[in-house]
């Protein structure tokens, strides 16, 4: 086979994949959420109360919590560089927020408003939330964390 005919194979199974999900996209109905002042490096979809919510990160260095009603967003600021991950957690069944940034450190942020506890780490990182457990990529490494 040509490196022509693979690129046309590789083309047509790209097409296959793609386009079933272009389709429902293009019939999704949609909902922007701006305030943001650089560009949007992560976000998470997650419940809190049961109320579905999205947490976006940037690189403007905020942490901004959106509810689907419209209303303005809780905005968390603390990184002093780009937020590269976000994640929904939760301790003691209060949900936390997250986010790991290119400043090397972890923030966890309670929506209470508090100052968020602060985990410095010997890189830039990045995270993902599970229950009260936290994942979190640093360097070369990965560290499981527990909530609490």
């Amino acid at each position: 086979m040509s490196s022509i005919d693979a690129q046309f194979d590789e083309l047509q199974l790209r097409d296959r994949v793609w386009r079933p999900i272009y389709a429902c996209l293009q019939r999704a109905s949609s909902q922007v959420f701006e305030g943001h002042t650089d560009s949007v490096e992560s976000v998470a979809l997650g419940t809190i109360d049961g109320e579905a919510v999205i947490v976006s990160g940037s690189g403007d260095g905020t942490v901004r919590l959106w509810r689907l009603d419209g209303s303005e967003p809780d905005v968390f600021e603390g990184h002093t560089g780009i937020v590269r991950s976000v994640a929904l957690g939760t301790i003691d069944s209060e949900a936390v927020i997250v986010s790991g940034s290119w400043d090397r450190t972890v923030r966890l942020w309670r929506l209470d408003g508090s100052e968020p506890a602060v985990a410095p780490m010997d890189a830039p990182t990045t995270c993902s939330a599970a229950g009260d457990l936290v994942a979190v990529g640093f360097d070369r490494s990965l560290a499981v964390l527990q909530l609490y």
